[in-house]
């Protein structure tokens, strides 16, 4: 699955083409003579629960083809919402849309290496009559002007992906994400109670470095009462008997928790001892593989 590179500025110049970063999960579907699999990007099987999706997949009239693009729902003013997606998903996927941005394969060709551009009017050709929950993810070339877009409207922010690139599978400086605010995905690693918060107080939370897992602070915000509540009750059965941060943090009250949940944090910055200020808890990412949590970079620098 191609990854996009964190960075700071929208590039310049007419070798980029620019979409809006939608706020759900990354899914690459393969449809093949009626058939369906829609895989995530830790390459867990969604065609179930997206059945809706799928169904309409099938009635694309190819008789094979391979696509990416991003499983979301919108709230009433046309924002993807990664709670709204979180619900809809488990009262069976009615208000699901499925935005589309690349084509790698068609009726047995492989696309992976053409230029983008060339495979995005192909996507847009085998989309023009497909059903409305099958969304052509379109582009703009004024990465400026979209900035601006999402940053005003509050979205999470834009992707630029240079005209002429190819599908490698692999994170690569072809494609950006520059993010109108931080946020990323974070390792659960436990958490805390309090008098005020008997059931859950704040998440632990950490990333990998270098293979082990390193603190990152604690998020206690985001979360209502009842969120506490199925949160908790999703950790149940993966209680640890220790910490697995690889150095002793000192937190009073932890529950430590076997590292295999991912939430995804919005924050402001890290501090000086590189823990997250103000963080507040977006929702579960279980379409993401903990060991692949890392400290996000930008344009390969720390």
């Amino acid at each position: 699955m191609q990854l996009a590179t964190l960075a700071d500025k929208v590039p310049i110049g007419k070798d980029w083409l620019f979409e809006i970063k939608y706020d759900g999960y990354r899914i690459v579907s393969f449809v093949e003579n009626g058939k369906v699999k829609m895989l995530s990007r830790n390459n867990i099987n969604y065609t179930k629960k997206l059945k809706v999706i799928s169904e309409n997949l099938k009635k694309i009239n190819h008789t094979s083809f391979v696509v990416d693009g991003e499983i979301v729902s919108f709230d009433k003013n046309g924002k993807s919402d990664f709670g709204l997606l979180q619900e809809s998903i488990k009262k069976g996927g009615s208000s699901l849309y499925y935005c589309i941005f690349d084509l790698l394969s068609l009726n047995g060709e492989d696309l992976r290496n053409l230029p983008l551009i060339e495979r995005k009017a192909k996507l847009e050709r085998m989309l023009f009559k497909s059903n409305n929950n099958l969304i052509y993810s379109s582009h703009v070339d004024d990465g400026k002007e979209t900035f601006d877009f999402a940053k005003k409207n509050n979205l999470e922010g834009i992707i630029a992906k240079k005209k002429n690139s190819v599908y490698t599978g692999k994170r690569t400086d072809d494609w950006l994400k520059i993010k109108c605010y931080a946020r990323q995905e974070f390792v659960i690693a436990g958490y805390t109670t309090s008098d005020k918060n008997t059931v859950l107080s704040a998440l632990l939370l950490g990333y990998y470095k270098n293979k082990k897992l390193v603190y990152a602070g604690k998020v206690g915000t985001g979360f209502d009462k009842k969120a506490r509540k199925d949160l908790v009750a999703t950790f149940k059965s993966s209680i640890a008997k220790e910490s697995p941060f690889s150095d002793k943090i000192k937190v009073n009250n932890a529950v430590w928790l076997k590292p295999k949940f991912v939430a995804e944090i919005q924050f402001a910055e890290f501090t000086l001892d590189n823990l997250l200020r103000q963080p507040s808890f977006v929702g579960l990412r279980p379409d993401k593989n903990a060991k692949d949590v890392v400290l996000e970079v930008k344009n390969g620098k720390n």
